[in-house]
């Protein structure tokens, strides 16, 4: 089985409450799936996350772009905490296919 969520986090106006909460209710359903089941987790996080795969090699590959921001860092903390990887960076794409 596979589940997909789909998922657009707050925006910089939002407070950080609004996005601790969005993060808990995220936890919540990732929770709630089987842990047999694959989860793809697509979205919009407002996030860089960097290129320090050293610090971050459970959840960042080693083709990660410039440096992490606030919003980024709270996402591979997320990753670590749930057991899941940014996949994008664990590929070697070209520079202008990295960020949007």
């Amino acid at each position: 089985m596979v589940s997909l969520i789909n998922a657009y986090t707050p925006t910089l106006t939002f407070s950080t409450k609004a996005k601790d909460e969005f993060y808990d209710d995220l936890g919540l359903t990732l929770r709630e799936i089987p842990q047999q089941e694959r989860v793809f987790l697509l979205g919009d996080f407002n996030a860089r996350v960097g290129s320090d795969h050293s610090s971050w090699s459970s959840c960042l590959g080693q083709f990660g772009f410039g440096k992490m921001n606030e919003r980024g860092q709270r996402l591979l903390e997320f990753c670590c905490r749930h057991d899941l990887c940014i996949t994008n960076f664990f590929f070697n794409i070209k520079p202008q296919h990295k960020v949007s």
